[in-house]
């Protein structure tokens, strides 16, 4: 069985919707409508299922879905009021957690982001955001795509019974964050960027009887609102804002906008607000504030205790390496956890009183998305950009319990043929290995990097480029699980690796600011054999002759050069394309170079000599991938798309458009593709295609 290794990207890019009104849509399903809901609690796991590809023409091939691995990517989580189970929201749902040991007991799908999650005082209902599938890869405090949603719901949930209640219109961006008052009278929403920026508030009664109209909506903020919560006797709501401030409204007067900070000269983002539930006997309530300072361009923690009443500032704490993506008062309100992005990873828990911390606690290998107390106040449960979901003894600062299963945003794979195992790396650091045929993940490796870029199996060894802080190569033994070696460098990461045919040499291109192609020995250790320092721009691909001889490698300036991979001597550098070279691919027959670029065309070489062959110009779009069999041509898009072209004829004979997500290896037989697909969401898709 011939294997082949294929990458591409799919980027998604989102219209903006039309603008936002005073009122909002609702969707309430009549009693006699609603759907059974199985019985609670429930322990199967059935992840909804994507939309499959389009095929053209239709009728010369077929196309399912055969596997789907990972339970995607965990945005917030939520502690029940009776204190017996943890519901985190994600990319594929709703999870339910027991609290005292984490394994899921129930779920509910969805075929879009849940971003923000709470539960109503009594326990009965949830509410959440919601917001599409696509994520900011390489932001500072890595949040959500900041432009339109078109699935921005605010969603009411029946807790019992799991049925979808209402579907209320959120605005014209992605939900950042939900809460309900503290008598459950209400709820809010706050929503992101785009045209929107504003404060949603609903009356739960009015709601359950099939009224839309909003109760308040406030548009005062100028950027997103990230977070909110309500004072302890529901009349006043807190917001933090991407705009230099932090905001106060009193939901019962019409108009309202006491700003509580506000930093004119700054670049602050309020990421993560909490109000204390605790009054003081004095009367001071008091607020806490958590995001990033970008004074000087890089991110600095904000953490700041304020009194609501006095507008004064009580506190700063420092303690942080970094901004701060969660904060939270304990139900006694007498401490304060605080979560730290990438590259900080740390939980501090502050005595409110003294600004002092009191415990530290290390678990998380990127940044603490979302922090919450169990009702009792002796847990902590916190969340991770890194999928790890982690339960804490607040009194000791322990770490009691793990669940693991959660993924990140997948950014690097590779397929072993032989030992049917597949490795993804994610956005975290971590590689995880899964059995290709059951679906079940072997084991997790842990880079101790803020990403892994890209991925190659050298047999039962698995080679990984990673991201910050090191930009190293490691190389991992996927049977016992053990990093074996590790080769240092890159000054920057490393976009694409490609091993020889003989499997004791590989080569890995550095993106930019490094620019340069390194060739190293399975054998030599740390020292690379040499490297290739004429790329004028980051290298975007590479590639093997299959007698092991040449290496090509195409930059993102459209240079192509030829290398003898005995002596590392360049034989040719040619100016190939007008735009980056993305896609490289040697004829085994014909000795023919074959290169892709990112507008679409396609060129074919003499691999001995330089020569340019003949051309294809095919559809506007970057190539991510290329393969040749027989007379046939697969080319993959980012888009998502792929082309069959016969040479021979020069004609497409098959299109494969609409497969959403990020291409991973896939593997082909005859007339027959399997096609492994990651959406955005951390999950992962396996497509079979006959044609």
């Amino acid at each position: 069985m011939r294997k082949i290794v294929f990458f591409f990207i799919f980027l998604v890019v989102l219209a903006a919707c039309s603008s936002p009104t005073e009122s909002s849509e609702i969707r309430v399903a009549p009693a006699q409508d609603t759907p059974a809901a199985p019985s609670y609690p429930v322990a199967t796991l059935a992840l909804p299922t994507p939309i499959p590809p389009s095929v053209f023409p239709p009728d010369v091939a077929s196309i399912e879905i055969l596997k789907q691995f990972g339970i995607g990517i965990i945005s917030q989580i939520a502690w029940s009021p009776d204190g017996k189970f943890i519901v985190a929201s994600g990319s594929a749902g709703i999870h339910f957690h027991d609290a005292e040991t984490l394994q899921q007991i129930r779920f509910i799908p969805t075929n879009y982001l849940i971003t923000s999650i709470a539960f109503s005082p009594d326990g009965k209902y949830l509410v959440t955001g919601s917001a599409d599938i696509v994520f900011s890869r390489r932001a500072y405090w890595r949040r959500f795509s900041p432009w339109g949603s078109e699935n921005n719901f605010v969603q009411l949930w029946d807790v019992e019974s799991g049925a979808l209640l209402a579907t209320l219109k959120g605005g014209n961006s992605y939900l950042t964050t939900v809460i309900f008052s503290p008598d459950g009278t209400f709820f809010a929403s706050g929503s992101n960027y785009s045209d929107d920026n504003a404060i949603r508030i609903w009356e739960l009664a009015s709601v359950m009887e099939g009224d839309s109209t909003l109760w308040k909506i406030y548009r005062k903020h100028t950027r997103g609102v990230f977070q909110i919560d309500f004072s302890p006797d529901g009349k006043t709501l807190l917001s933090g804002s991407g705009d230099n401030s932090a905001r106060l409204w009193d939901i019962y007067e019409q108009e309202n906008n006491n700003i509580l900070m506000y930093r004119s000269a700054a670049k602050v983002k309020v990421f993560a607000v909490s109000y204390n539930p605790v009054v003081r006997e004095d009367g001071t309530e008091l607020v806490a504030l958590a995001g990033a300072d970008f004074f000087h361009n890089t991110p600095t923690e904000l953490l700041e205790i304020w009194d609501a009443n006095s507008g004064e500032l009580i506190l700063e704490l420092s303690g942080h390496e970094s901004s701060l993506d969660s904060v939270q008062f304990s139900p006694d309100g007498q401490i304060l956890a605080s979560g730290g992005s990438y590259p900080d990873n740390t939980i501090h828990l502050w005595d409110v009183e003294s600004g002092k911390i009191l415990h530290s606690l290390y678990g998380h290998h990127s940044g603490v998305r979302s922090l919450v107390f169990s009702p009792d106040g002796k847990t902590l449960t916190s969340s991770g950009w890194d999928g790890l979901l982690h339960l804490w003894d607040v009194e000791t600062g322990e770490l009691k319990e793990t669940n693991a299963e959660y993924t990140s945003v997948i950014h690097s794979a590779a397929f072993n043929p032989r030992e049917n195992i597949l490795a993804t790396g994610g956005d975290e650091g971590f590689i995880r290995l899964w059995n290709v045929e059951s679906g079940e993940k072997l084991k997790i490796l842990n880079t101790e990097s803020s990403r892994v870029t890209s991925l190659a199996f050298a047999g039962t060894h698995l080679i990984a480029g990673t991201d910050e802080p090191d930009f190293d190569i490691q190389v991992w033994d996927i049977e016992t699980g053990e990093r074996i070696q590790t080769f240092i460098g890159h000054e920057s990461f490393s976009q694409v690796i490609a091993l020889s045919p003989s499997e004791d040499i590989f080569a890995s291109g550095g993106s930019l600011g490094d620019n340069t192609l390194y060739v190293w020995s399975m054998e030599a250790g740390q020292e690379f054999l040499y490297s290739i320092d004429g790329h004028t721009r980051s290298v975007k691909s590479v590639a093997f002759r299959h007698d092991g001889k040449l290496i090509a490698s195409g930059d993102g300036k459209g240079t192509l050069h030829l290398i003898n991979a005995a002596t590392g001597e360049t034989q040719h550098t040619i100016q190939a394309h007008s735009c980056a070279v993305t896609a490289l691919f040697f004829s085994e027959i014909k000795r023919e170079l074959i290169s892709g670029d990112c507008g679409g065309n396609i060129h074919f070489w003499n691999s001995e000599s330089g020569e340019l062959l003949r051309e294809i110009s095919t559809k506007n779009i970057e190539i991510s991938q290329i393969e040749l069999i027989g007379e046939e041509l697969l080319v993959g898009y980012q888009d998502g798309s792929i082309w069959f072209w016969n040479l021979e004829r020069s004609e497409v004979t098959l299109k494969a458009e609409n497969i959403s997500g990020t291409s991973l290896p896939f593997s082909a037989e005859g007339k027959q593709l399997i096609l492994p697909m990651s959406d955005d969401g951390g999950r992962i898709n396996l497509w079979k295609i006959e044609y």
